[in-house]
């Protein structure tokens, strides 16, 4: 999950096309409920690590609290007898919360942070040294970890919507693996799209990129008018894996609507 979450923060720093689309929703309750379940999971993995780590031994319930919008936001800080006698050196201090867009609550702060969820209208903002010892916790890994959960969740909100869809059980090691893409209009309007094809589609497997071409060997990128409802299909073929395991599928299409691609994933079974 960590990677497809780096992934998409990456992707959304890069320019590509982009559709019309409405403004980002207001947080509603039911986003503030799954930001809530995201800060909390990112509190808990914080205490789970809590005596691997000195600087975290006053990280508790303290550090615990909620924002103008209700959702929790992690605040600690903690200053050694050492730092508190010598000026030069500053104190561990890091903080976590998701709030709106537009929100600059920690701009002040040295090592701020923002990362962006903008068909939800929220974002993740924080701060965190930027020099941090090899004793001290680093807290980016949790925040990318249980961030892939709010771009899951974003995908929910995009006028378009691509499925990933076996088509077949299983597939023996060292055999081709087939699967379909389907690209749907879910809106009551047409809109304007891409065709599928190796230019318009992106494939991770288990994290790494894989030769994938599509099985009737469409370059794509031609545009089409997908009217409301309507979908495009298309099978592509993957190269095989050497060993049996389970796999997951990662596809990414190349148009974005305010930034956010359409994604999807998909779990394979290779066999002997």
């Amino acid at each position: 999950m960590v990677w497809i979450f780096q992934f998409m923060m990456l992707l959304s720093l890069l320019v590509s096309p982009s559709l019309a689309a409405d403004q980002p929703l207001p947080i509603d309750e039911e986003t503030k409920k799954v930001c809530n379940q995201v800060i909390l999971s990112i509190y808990k993995d914080i205490l789970a690590v809590k005596d691997k780590y000195n600087d975290l031994k006053d990280f508790g319930e303290k550090s615990f609290y909620q924002n103008k919008y209700g959702i929790y936001t992690i605040l600690y800080e903690f200053q050694s007898e050492e730092q508190s006698q010598t000026r030069r050196k500053k104190s561990y201090r890091f903080a976590i919360t998701i709030d709106g867009m537009e929100d600059k609550i920690f701009a002040a702060e040295d090592g701020v942070f923002n990362l962006g969820f903008p068909l939800l209208g929220v974002k993740f903002s924080g701060y965190q040294q930027r020099h941090l010892l090899r004793s001290q916790l680093d807290i980016m890994p949790f925040i990318e970890k249980h961030g892939a959960i709010l771009a899951d969740y974003q995908q929910k909100f995009l006028p378009l919507q691509i499925y990933l869809r076996k088509v077949r059980g299983t597939y023996k090691a060292k055999e081709d693996i087939e699967f379909e893409v389907v690209l749907k209009n879910v809106t009551k309007r047409h809109m304007i799209v891409k065709g599928l094809g190796h230019e318009t589609l992106f494939f991770l497997f288990d994290g790494q990129t894989w030769g994938t071409q599509p099985a009737a060997g469409n370059k794509g990128g031609e545009k089409k008018i997908l009217r409301a409802g309507e979908s495009l299909n298309m099978i592509f073929k993957g190269e095989s894996f050497p060993t049996a395991k389970e796999i997951e599928i990662f596809a990414m299409y190349r148009m974005s609507i305010q930034g956010v691609n359409p994604t999807s994933r998909l779990k394979i079974q290779i066999v002997e």
